[in-house]
């Protein structure tokens, strides 16, 4: 096997353009999203320590690690993408706590309430 052989295979992408959903739907359903930390990031945590849940809106949500981890947590959260396959993978990411998340191209007007 040469090196050439283990390297992953480079994604074959038919959009450029971010701005369209299709975009972001091709990165998910080839499971390439380099960007996703699969969780929660420390420093998000640690901005978040202390403060009283309050309405959250988390637009491009992605997998919506965060917009889960504040639910769990009892903030009144919606999390929104304009991709059909971000939501469906993060609605797979976050279980139950899927229910959070909508497909969105404008922005809603209040957030689900508080998690019970």
């Amino acid at each position: 096997m040469t090196p050439a052989d283990k390297a992953p295979s480079t994604p074959s992408f038919t959009t450029r353009n971010a701005a369209d959903p299709a975009f972001w739907d091709e990165r998910f359903e080839q499971g390439h999203t380099p960007w996703d930390l699969h969780g929660v990031p420390a420093e998000f945590q640690q901005f978040i320590a202390g403060k009283p849940p309050c309405p959250t809106l988390v637009p491009g949500c992605g997998n919506g690690w965060e917009a889960g981890w504040l639910f769990e947590r009892g903030w009144p959260v919606t999390a929104i993408d304009f991709s059909p396959q971000a939501v469906a993978s993060a609605r797979r990411a976050l279980g139950p706590a899927g229910a959070i998340v909508r497909e969105r191209t404008s922005l809603p007007t209040r957030p689900n309430p508080r998690a019970s």
